[in-house]
């Protein structure tokens, strides 16, 4: 490794008291396209819309096909939060 860029952590890293969430895993993955196919599910902490604060969701990783896709899911509503589909190339991964 030669370096680190920091400057993200550094900008954004602050203490946070973070909600517990209201929905479990599975009433938030009820919430899911029915043909998805996850293969992973964690909280993670996003933008909201504005772009001005933050929301507490679970992130669902799957497939519909051969397209990989990042589901956000408000913890709190229930709400659909966001859908990045993941594009994977030999100079990396890119979402969409």
């Amino acid at each position: 490794m030669l370096g680190v860029d920091a400057r993200q952590y550094l900008t954004n890293h602050r203490r946070r008291t973070l909600p517990r969430p209201r929905l479990t895993p599975d009433e938030a993955r009820s919430r899911l396209n029915p043909h998805l196919e996850v293969s992973r599910v964690q909280l993670a902490l996003i933008p909201d819309a504005a772009g001005t604060g933050e929301v507490l969701t679970y992130e669902f990783q799957g497939k519909i096909g051969d397209e990989v896709y990042l589901v956000y899911i408000n913890a709190e509503t229930g709400a659909e939060e966001q859908i990045l589909q993941l594009i994977v190339t030999d100079g990396g991964t890119f979402t969409l």
